[in-house]
């Protein structure tokens, strides 16, 4: 059996002296939050939200995104002693991978579980600021697991199903001028359901714009713009306001006579989605932004066109713009000029 090598007594050492050695914490002390009240935090949060935020549907969905983390807690705290710790958070990132949407029946999303953990640095950000809390726990949240899917803009096959269904459904002129504006403007559907139409502007060839209010950035604080409409999106509008014979009020009503909500453009939208039968290239309102934005890149690539797209939108800084145009390797190959076809041009 060989024995460990040990040094001989007149064997000298040629290392220097140590003269501070640090010790390894078998127990080190683990940082927690009294996470008694942070349900009642959470609330707070949203009502600050509620006083601050024009777009009340916005607030809806923050409130809706909270819950999640709101009833896990109610189950989890009692099992911590309401202690919150880094590493539970850890466990409802875990949970959240696990949970089941009520809406689709299927487990979340990445973006949806992603925009939860987001929404929750926010509040945690918001109850520091705010002098709830003393100490900065953003940093406990850890990201969503896994990687946003990749988004392809909608065909414009998948475009025009849509908008021949909504022209074969219920209201269907109504139905047809909301989604040629949110894919002949790029508006949001809260921005499109504000809409008045005195705020209209509609020109002799059918083109026009709108004065929209949307949200407030540091660039624009009244969330004030005009957004543009081309002739074709213009004499679809036309066509649902001479039919309606109104001229003032709320751009889109609903059944009752009401100003149609956000949510009832998105219950518009959705409809149609099904009845095209094109939910594998559109999920809702948003995608139809999204393909506005692409498309107007693809027929308009130069660097002026790219601020007018940013303005159109409503962004502070393009880079909140590039993320809406689902460009692809066909946009660049069409685009590209590589060294190789300058050496070929000189010969």
């Amino acid at each position: 059996m060989a024995s460990a090598k040990t040094m001989s007594p007149d064997t000298t050492d040629s290392r220097e002296p140590v003269e501070d050695v640090g010790e390894i914490n078998l127990a080190p002390r683990v940082p927690a939050m009294n996470g008694l009240h942070l349900n009642w935090l959470l609330d707070r949060y949203i009502e600050a939200c509620r006083a601050r935020l024009d777009h009340q549907a916005t607030v809806d969905g923050y409130e809706y995104q909270l819950l999640w983390f709101q009833h896990w807690w109610q189950m989890q705290g009692p099992q911590t002693h309401w202690l919150l710790r880094a590493e539970d958070l850890t466990h409802f990132e875990k949970y959240l991978r696990a949970a089941m949407s009520s809406h689709t029946g299927k487990r979340l999303a990445y973006h949806t579980r992603a925009t939860i953990l987001k929404r929750l640095r926010e509040a945690l950000h918001w109850a520091q600021d705010n002098g709830y809390v003393d100490r900065n726990y953003t940093k406990w949240v850890p990201k969503a697991d896994g990687a946003p899917p990749k988004r392809r803009a909608a065909q414009i096959s998948a475009l025009n199903k849509l908008l021949e269904v909504a022209g074969d459904g219920p209201e269907p002129l109504r139905n047809k001028a909301i989604l040629a504006m949110l894919m002949g403007m790029g508006l949001r559907r809260a921005e499109l359901s504000k809409l008045d139409i005195e705020e209209v502007v509609i020109e002799a060839d059918f083109s026009g714009y709108a004065a929209v209010v949307g949200k407030r950035t540091k660039a624009n604080p009244t969330g004030e713009r005009d957004a543009a409409f081309d002739s074709a999106t213009g004499k679809i509008l036309v066509a649902y306001l001479d039919a309606s014979g109104r001229n003032h009020g709320p751009l889109f009503i609903g059944q009752r006579g009401e100003r149609l909500t956000g949510q009832g453009v998105y219950k518009v939208v959705k409809r149609a989605i099904a009845g095209a039968n094109v939910q594998q290239q559109i999920v809702g309102p948003h995608d139809l932004r999204r393909a506005f934005a692409t498309y107007y890149r693809r027929t308009r690539p130069d660097k002026a066109s790219a601020d007018l797209l940013r303005r159109q939108l409503g962004h502070a800084s393009y880079s909140q713009t590039d993320e809406y145009t689902l460009l692809e390797v066909d946009d660049i190959r069409a685009d590209l000029v590589s060294p190789v076809a300058l050496i070929q041009r000189k010969d």
